[in-house]
């Protein structure tokens, strides 16, 4: 694959390149701290100023409606509104399901950020109280004018399953009602109008509007709405005229509203950064284009989930939050739901996780720090939650994700300007790949096997080139002699023996790849010398070899001079050899499949505080599969794939110094040797297992694809 895909934008949106290398750009060293009143300084607070400008552009106001704070985020926004909000009440705190009109009250929506809801501690409100919108309009409404303040924050969007709720439903006359609206995540995809002032505050975060930089976040404040912001008790730098330091009651608070607000220096390098932000708006893509072009992917990805069955019918994906009749207007670029298996039982949301891992895709599982919106949706209740947060000790991003069969969390896909639909065809791939078409007859005939396990395939690889790099493939057809077109090309040396890396470290520099017309094309991994390609059909002279003491026909392809000027331990006599076998034999060494455990690989890469994939490619497997417990692969007797596909082992696969070949560099570390004997405990150095088709699947046309489950049958049973 040429790139990870990443699907959540709501978690954070990701700079364009364009916008890198604008910010890269940025003269940092015109700037200066606006507190210093120097003439950079004062230049400095100008520009400042001018970013409020167009920050209150963006959302269709004007500095004479709002002010702009600038905070560390959107929380930090929420806190300094829950801390300054007078109430003008008693201070009770007391949480209700029925407000008193006579006291003061603090209320949010039951779908709201973990933020937002932890603002409750704060607020020196009388009452407490979470309800739905529509509740909240009817509390309002019904409201008498009294002496007291009340506040209600209002989710801009659901950061969860992306439903917009409709501002323009608020009451516009709320006489002792101010509104608070939590624009974090609507921000990043959707255009926020405040024309109509209905919002008192607005609080958001840039790195959700323009992916950079983070660490930086707005409050808006509507000017009439000022007032109301008086219990402010910490004043940092910047925030007074004057504190004497002798005497507690001798401090004079500046009367710039704004600056009386900004605790110290304000992020004045990050700021002027969001220039560069807005100007993509104006010289690239307007925002408008952007939020129609994600919302057209959003679309596109929401229908193929819900065209996703399995033969039998049932439906494979639960969507949760998207209400009948949606538009843009009603709904943002977020997709929530959980998977079920084809007999209705829900995948637990970390297996759904493991398996994007597979496939490069970037997704978020759980709660979302919403988990109001968790519950509504799954649902649970609110003992359950205490049952299973409060006493049976689930942690937030722990591996528990299913209660007596039920979701405790889910999967969310959400988009943003970065996407495109080449991403949504990799999603419906890896979940066709590992859910639609996972073979439900294996799990099945898992229970016909006493000593067994249900596993899964995690890797697959093929080596067009003997000894040289691997390519990593999705899926791929499998043929009695092996990976389909593995090992077909290999080199030999002027007197016509096979080279490895055992003699050869820099083969492992050779980095094939196929065409879309199925012919090899031979790279080297500076990529500084010129492409060969090998036509998939090609013929030619001919010339018998022996390979691991089989007799072999190749066709001579030659190239002499690329390798040697590769590396100069290839000499000027070595030459490339493609095999002329008709029957899908390549030049494989000892038998057709090589097969190692994920697990094992982790030990050993813990051991020697590696990095687990540079440890993966030296063991040059065909097959990875993850067994969840190290080292018990070597049992196995067969492996099931499909009904078709099965897999008998033929022996240990005893390892050589090949291992000790960084596969990238060509380097030798034989600390990799050392560490296998260590665990191994002095016995033989085996690592992965050798293995053939029980019986022929030639004429099956048999695949095998990452994510699919597989059933190991053992020799004995371990598993316990």
């Amino acid at each position: 694959m040429d790139r990870n895909i990443y699907l959540d934008g709501a978690g954070a949106s990701l700079p364009s390149e364009w916008l890198i290398q604008q910010v890269r750009g940025v003269n940092f060293r015109e700037m200066a701290n606006p507190h210093s009143r120097s003439v950079r300084a004062i230049y400095t607070e100008a520009r400042v100023d001018q970013v409020r400008n167009r920050i209150l552009h963006h959302f269709n106001v004007t500095s004479n409606q709002y002010s702009v704070v600038f905070t560390s985020g959107a929380t930090a926004s929420m806190k300094l509104i829950g801390e300054c909000f007078d109430f003008k009440g008693n201070n009770e705190r007391t949480f209700v399901n029925c407000i008193d009109h006579n006291k003061s009250c603090f209320a949010y929506l039951a779908d709201s950020h973990t933020s937002l809801v932890g603002m409750r501690e704060l607020v020196g409100a009388d009452q407490i109280c979470c309800l739905g919108m529509n509740e909240l309009i009817k509390v309002i409404n019904n409201c008498n004018e009294g002496g007291v303040n009340n506040l209600a924050m209002i989710t801009g969007m659901s950061n969860y399953c992306g439903r917009k709720y409709d501002l323009s439903k608020l009451p516009p006359t709320k006489k002792s009602w101010f509104y608070g609206i939590d624009a974090a995540a609507l921000v990043a995809s959707s255009k926020l109008n405040l024309s109509n002032e209905v919002a008192d505050f607005v609080v958001g975060s840039f790195y959700k509007l323009f992916g950079y930089p983070t660490g930086l976040g707005f409050l808006l404040i509507k000017k009439s709405s000022q007032f109301v912001l008086n219990k402010k008790k910490f004043y940092g730098g910047g925030t007074i005229e004057l504190m004497n330091p002798y005497g507690p009651s001798r401090m004079k608070v500046k009367q710039n509203f704004v600056e009386s607000l900004e605790d110290g220096t304000i992020n004045y390098q990050a700021i002027l950064c969001l220039e560069k932000g807005f100007d993509e708006f104006t010289k690239i893509e307007s925002f408008d284009s952007i939020q129609k072009r994600v919302w057209e992917i959003t679309v596109t990805a929401k229908e193929m989930l819900t065209s996703l069955t399995y033969k039998s019918g049932q439906k494979l994906v639960k969507m949760y939050g998207w209400n009948e009749g949606y538009n843009i207007n009603s709904q943002g670029p977020i997709i929530n739901f959980n998977l079920l298996r084809e007999n209705g039982e829900y995948v637990g949301y970390n297996e759904v996780r493991k398996m994007a891992e597979l496939f490069e895709i970037d997704l978020r599982v759980g709660c979302f720090c919403n988990l109001g919106a968790c519950m509504i949706n799954l649902p649970l209740s609110v003992q359950e939650v205490e049952e299973v947060w409060g006493v049976g000790g689930k942690k937030c991003g722990d591996e528990v994700d299913l209660y007596e069969g039920r979701p405790l969390g889910s999967v969310r896909v959400s988009f943003g300007k970065w996407n495109c639909l080449g991403d949504i065809e990799r999603l419906e791939r890896m979940l066709r790949c590992c859910f639609v078409n996972s073979n439900e007859q294996i799990r099945r005939k898992f229970n016909l096997f006493p000593s067994s396990m249900i596993i899964r395939l995690v890797k697959l690889f093929v080596y067009p080139v003997k000894s040289g790099g691997a390519i990593s493939v999705d899926e791929w057809k499998v043929v009695d002699e092996g990976m389909f077109r593995d090992r077909e090309i290999m080199i030999i040396d002027g007197r016509d023996v096979s080279i490895s890396q055992k003699n050869h470290p820099a083969i492992c520099l050779i980095k094939p790849s196929f065409d879309n017309f199925g012919n090899i094309l031979i790279n080297d991994a500076y990529q500084s010398l010129p492409t060969i390609k090998i036509d998939a059909n090609l013929g030619g002279e001919t010339k018998e070899l022996k390979v691991c003491a089989k007799n072999k026909s190749g066709i001579i392809l030659g190239f002499n001079d690329w390798l040697s000027m590769l590396h100069p331990s290839f000499g000027t006599d070595s030459k490339f050899i493609k095999t002329n076998e008709t029957n899908n034999s390549g030049f494989q060494s000892q038998a057709p499949f090589l097969v190692i455990n994920i697990a094992s690989v982790v030990i050993i890469a813990e051991h020697l505080n590696m990095d687990v994939s540079n440890i993966l490619a030296r063991f040059r497997s065909n097959i990875v599969l993850d067994f969840g417990k190290p080292f018990i692969e070597g049992s196995i007797s067969q492996l099931h794939f499909s009904e078709d596909v099965v897999f008998e082992k033929i022996d240990d696969c005893l390892r050589c110094q090949m291992i000790c070949v960084d596969q990238e560099s060509g380097e030798k570390n034989h600390d990799i040797m050392v560490a296998l004997r260590d665990i191994k405990c002095g016995g033989p150095l085996v690592f992965g297992i050798y293995m053939k088709p029980k019986h022929s699947i030639n004429n099956k046309n048999a695949y095998l694809f990452k994510g699919q489950n597989v059933i190991a049958v053992f020799n004995e049973m371990i598993l316990n």
